[in-house]
């Protein structure tokens, strides 16, 4: 009686689980096709699930830190859903501990607001156009974008390489 009482309590939190793993199930799949590894992703999305478990369809956008080998990294979960921004980063000191919240600190200033909006827009060849032409010189990172809907199971990644932002907008002109 009490292996069966057990059994069915583990089943209904099995079934009842929270959003953000289904998320980060949902980029794992795809993420193990291309043959990366990505374990950040698993912290930023377990640290969403904390703060806002609710939603079924988020825009994840994920920028690692120019340095060579660097552990730290930065981004954005738009909670399509809620129409909310979560801003997350890391650093080099704590690099499991994510810092995830809704105020940018420079909002006149919004890097990943500009991506997100311009993903939106169906803008993502213009994103990969602006990290081609950018004039950096140095090591260039690839930033990454997933577009998870879990009511449709669509999952969808694209990627662009970093380029200058400042003042609200580009430094380049396209």
């Amino acid at each position: 009686m009490k292996t069966n009482i057990l059994l069915s309590l583990i089943l209904t939190l099995t079934l009842s689980s929270c959003k953000a793993p289904k998320f980060y199930e949902q980029v794992s799949k795809f993420e193990k096709e291309a043959g990366v590894n990505f374990n950040p992703y698993k912290l930023v999305l377990n640290e969403f699930e904390k703060m806002h478990g609710t939603s079924d369809h988020i825009i994840f956008q994920y920028s690692p830190k120019l340095d060579w080998n660097s552990k730290e990294f930065s981004g954005v979960i738009y909670d399509v859903d809620q129409y909310e921004y979560y801003y997350f980063e890391n650093t080099e000191k704590n690099p499991r501990m994510i810092i995830l919240k809704r105020e940018y600190p420079f909002p006149q200033d919004n890097y990943y607001k500009f991506v997100i909006d311009n993903y939106m827009k169906g803008k993502i060849d213009y994103l990969q156009r602006l990290g081609e032409t950018a004039q950096l010189s140095g090591i260039t990172t690839t930033n990454v974008i997933y577009d998870i809907d879990l009511n449709s199971d669509k999952v969808e990644r694209f990627t662009f390489k970093d380029f200058l932002f400042m003042n609200g907008k580009p430094t380049t002109e396209l």
